[in-house]
């Protein structure tokens, strides 16, 4: 639970199997229930070789005002080209 003009955290945890060597960004975003994206946040890129593992941590601000009720938190790679969300995490915006 987290409440209005608070961030909320997530830390992912890497592992990067792949030949080549990628530099990223990743996408850290809230929606409410209709699937509305009521804000957005993107990292500095990462960068990632063969056989990385690593955590990363990322935090987003939910904006004064929102309110209370049900969200989701999604996470992904900004052109990921099999699609954007790689994670997604329920939570409860409380006064």
């Amino acid at each position: 639970m987290v409440s209005a003009g608070e961030d909320l955290g997530v830390r992912m945890h890497l592992q990067h199997n792949r030949a080549e060597t990628v530099t990223v960004p990743f996408v850290l975003w809230v929606e409410d229930e209709d699937g509305s994206v009521i804000t957005k946040r993107t990292s500095a890129p990462l960068t990632l070789r063969q056989g990385d593992a690593r955590s990363h941590e990322l935090t987003i601000p939910i904006p004064p005002g929102v309110p209370p009720g049900r969200y989701l938190m999604k996470l992904g790679i900004e052109r990921m080209q099999q699609g954007l969300v790689g994670a997604v995490q329920p939570f409860q915006v409380v006064e």
